[in-house]
């Protein structure tokens, strides 16, 4: 049995600045060494942002909720991937996206 390696960063695109003067907040996914972005539909003030973290830096309220986002993704995307290994399925970058896709997409339902 193979060893899958996983990893999940937290960052922001400057880039693509929103019109409220935000942008948006994405993870970058490595499952064994292919690489995805997933946007959160998230966003904060750049000024906010601890990059090195990959958090919200500051303890308001807003700061504080996306950080337990990060958390909540963060944890889904754990339980997909020990389901996935838990019965043995072949674990792929597509096949992982696909069930986040719909795992967050029944969490946003409620």
């Amino acid at each position: 049995m193979t060893r899958a390696s996983f990893t999940v960063l937290f960052y922001i695109k400057r880039t693509k600045e929103l019109k409220d003067g935000t942008v948006p907040i994405y993870a970058r996914i490595t499952l064994n060494g292919q690489r995805a972005e997933y946007g959160l539909q998230k966003s904060i003030n750049e000024n906010q942002w601890d990059n090195k973290k990959g958090r919200a830096k500051g303890f308001s309220k807003s700061d504080k909720e996306i950080n337990s986002y990060l958390d909540f993704v963060k944890s889904n995307f754990w339980e997909i991937i020990v389901i996935f290994l838990g019965i043995s399925l072949s674990l792929s970058l597509y096949s992982f996206i696909k069930e986040l896709y719909i795992a967050m997409s029944l969490f946003l339902c409620f």
